[in-house]
């Protein structure tokens, strides 16, 4: 990842973590205003023809980490070494995790925080050019003034439950600073108040995940709660 080439204008970073994703999409190695970086662990010995061919032909855009050593979360401490690098190097660019690991989720969680536009994804199915194109940083919430959109409905929500519980349960969490939960066991039992109290589990998840992947909330390496809210 030359320092020099990213300083000029923003790009886009796709980070993969070789080890849990297999599946690669070639059509994003070699593409426009990409930087391409895969992560090997130290116990794959074998990789695609196709997939090697793909990072030869576009060496000056790509680039293969092999982690040497093994052990919990080896690979992941690299990775995000070199997202911090880039991150770096070229603040303003975009940048993308490839990994079905939630650990990232904090870091993620962090770097949004301070304005990085980042996501993570557990598969290339949401990743291809049109994935790559808009920013993502922390939400922001809309002006008083601006048009309100229609709720969407989860299929899972209750019949009764109060309209649009994610923008409802955020509210609460951010006017209760002091008060909000610090496991997700309890945040669960906080959802009842906005899915209604006969809410199945599935309906807590789909919310849970909603926060998460809006960059909302992570999960530390000790199962507590990591807030970002604007």
């Amino acid at each position: 990842m030359p320092a020099d080439s990213e300083s000029i204008s923003p790009l886009t970073h796709v980070l993969v973590d070789f080890e849990n994703v297999h599946a690669i999409d070639l059509s994003l190695v070699g593409a426009k205003s990409v930087r391409f970086t895969l992560f090997v662990g130290a116990t794959q010995t074998k990789i695609d023809t196709g997939l090697v061919e793909a990072l030869v032909a576009h060496a000056s855009s790509v680039e293969l980490v092999r982690v040497t050593t093994t052990g919990k979360n080896a690979l992941d401490l690299v990775l995000a070494y070199y997202v911090g690098r880039a991150v770096l190097a070229n603040p303003k660019g975009r940048f993308h995790i490839v990994s079905k690991d939630k650990d990232y989720d904090a870091l993620i969680v962090h770097l949004r925080s301070r304005g990085v536009s980042i996501r993570r994804h557990a598969d290339f199915s949401a990743l291809g050019t049109n994935g790559l194109a808009a920013p993502v940083k922390a939400p922001v919430k809309a002006p008083a003034k601006a048009a309100k959109k229609a709720p969407q409905k989860s299929p899972y929500q209750v019949e009764g439950a109060v309209p649009d519980p994610l923008e409802r349960l955020l509210a609460h969490l951010r006017k209760n600073a002091n008060m909000r939960p610090k496991s997700k066991l309890r945040l669960f039992g906080l959802m009842k108040n906005y899915l209604g109290s006969d809410a199945a589990e599935e309906a807590k998840e789909e919310l849970f995940r909603r926060l998460a992947e809006a960059g909302y909330v992570a999960t530390d390496e000790k199962g507590g709660i990591v807030y970002a809210l604007a």
